[in-house]
């Protein structure tokens, strides 16, 4: 298959065990016996038959280990993830409108209010409102007496 110079840039060799010297870098490929191409730290294993001289126990483990995880892959379950709570945004309350004269009768209103917190129930009688007889106002607003006449 592979015949000794098969690619510039690797070595290859026929039988490992002669060619031990041309392998510079461990972990290079180079062409057995097979024609296989394999690392050159196993190359030297098979030909050996040494696997205790060329790395200590603990890699041996590490590369056990290594094809036993290429066998068993397991998939990994997915986490859920929690939705967040989305806050409620408080509705704006819409000002209601007030047309010209609703206005002013919202502000008499008003003004009514602030009077009689100030103290005494202030009446007010409007212009418009035809004043029954005998009765007495007192033009500040403050008090309205009903007289005989």
């Amino acid at each position: 298959m592979h015949s000794a110079g098969a690619s510039p840039g690797r070595p290859s060799c026929t039988s490992v065990k002669q060619n031990l010297c041309g392998l510079t870098r461990l972990g290079g490929k180079c062409a057995d016996a097979e024609g296989s191409w394999r690392t050159v730290v196993q190359a030297v294993r098979l030909a050996t038959h040494e696997p205790s001289t060329l790395g200590s126990a603990r890699s041996r483990r590490r590369e056990l280990k290594k094809k036993k995880k290429k066998k068993k892959k397991k998939k990994k379950k997915k986490k859920k993830k929690k939705k967040k709570k989305k806050k409620k945004k408080k509705k704006k309350k819409k000002k209601k409108k007030i047309s010209a004269s609703a206005w002013s009768v919202q502000t008499e209103q008003r003004d009514l209010r602030r009077s009689a917190a100030e103290g005494g129930a202030r009446v007010r009688l409007l212009e418009d409102v035809e004043d029954p007889p005998g009765a007495l106002i007192h033009h500040r607003g403050e008090t309205v007496s009903w007289g005989d006449g």
